[in-house]
């Protein structure tokens, strides 16, 4: 089989053949698949490595990188890197600067998106629900003896007639925007990129602060760039209702940390989650994990049994440039995402 596709390659793509570098890690019976599809379009070498010093010897002569993540020493030696396949959707911890520069073109994947929603709201119920908390209760404590606990709350909440605010309107807050649907119709969406109003499911478009001010459950799904980093600080959470519930999906830093931990010591919010976390912050899980309403999660969102979106979605696209077609899922160099 693996002759007649070589075969099949050399005799109608001989001309137009690629070199990729694929910097992923990937399960046996992926890396099978991805290169059955891909063979007919490329000549495909599996890096062993992620040492930067070996990555860099290996890209040299790629016109097409498959990865998570490329160093700067290797970029400056990608001398005829045309086309970085991302595999995620998340470009922050990337150079674009340098990638500009160097005139390579980057692909996001996006089939990931209604996981990584489905996570998020998974996250929402069980904060609302208070399932985490119950569970944790019943670990350490007799069920008889529960209801007489001090200053415990077992009454839930409901998401049935709540606002829903929603910060970043891509594919991830579209997706979590379509799933919530049958619980209300008052969505309030903040997004930096000005989009028709034809767009939306229900709901209406409004700015951050009103957005806050208003809303009882807040999830953010916009990417991480200068102008989002930060972005929620200590006024924002001032401003929330006490009983809001906040689901970052997205990068951990558009949250400032030392305003979250304020806000839940001082109980400003009712709950948080988290999937994303903050990398410059060796011991933000130790300082989280002290509060009770809250739900963490270690970078799980796109984590599927039998199934690898990333993958799947920039298999796609590198087929299409191996056959010159147009790319989809481009990072806008100006925009930063």
């Amino acid at each position: 089989k693996g002759n007649k596709i070589r075969n099949r390659r050399d005799k109608k793509f001989s001309a137009i053949v690629k070199k990729l570098l694929v910097i992923q890690k990937m399960s046996a019976k992926v890396k099978e698949a991805f290169t059955e599809a891909l063979l007919p379009y490329f000549e495909i070498e599996f890096a062993t490595s992620f040492d930067p010093e070996y990555l860099k010897e290996k890209i040299a002569g790629v016109t097409v990188c498959f990865g998570s993540f490329l160093p700067d020493v290797v970029i400056a030696s990608a001398s005829n890197l045309k086309v970085f396949q991302l595999a995620g959707t998340g470009v922050d911890r990337l150079n674009l600067q340098l990638l500009e520069k160097r005139g390579i073109t980057i692909c996001k994947t996006q089939s990931h998106s209604k996981y990584v929603a489905e996570f998020a709201i998974a996250m929402l119920h069980s904060l609302v629900k208070k399932i985490t908390c119950f569970d944790r209760l019943l670990r350490t404590n007799d069920i008889r003896s529960l209801r007489s606990l001090p200053g415990i709350d077992f009454n839930s909440e409901t998401l049935f007639g709540k606002y829903i605010g929603i910060i970043g309107y891509g594919h991830i807050g579209k997706s979590v925007h379509q799933l919530l649907q049958p619980y209300t119709t008052r969505f309030l969406i903040n997004s930096a990129t000005t989009k028709p109003e034809s767009e939306l499911l229900s709901g209406v478009f409004t700015g951050l602060d009103e957005l806050i001010q208003i809303s009882d459950v807040v999830f953010i799904t916009c990417p991480l760039t200068p102008a989002t980093k930060g972005m929620i600080g200590i006024d924002a959470f001032q401003s929330a209702s006490r009983k809001s519930i906040w689901i970052n999906i997205s990068r951990g830093e558009i949250i400032n940390f030392n305003a979250l931990v304020y806000a839940l010591e001082h109980k400003l919010i009712g709950g948080f989650a988290i999937d994303n976390w903050y990398p410059e912050i060796p011991d933000a899980q130790k300082q989280l994990s002290l509060f009770d309403n809250i739900v963490m999660s270690p970078y799980r969102a796109i984590n599927i049994n039998g199934e690898d979106p990333n993958i799947s979605d920039a298999l796609d696209n590198l087929i299409r440039l191996g056959k010159d077609e147009n790319l989809k899922h481009k990072v806008n160099y100006t925009k930063g995402y």
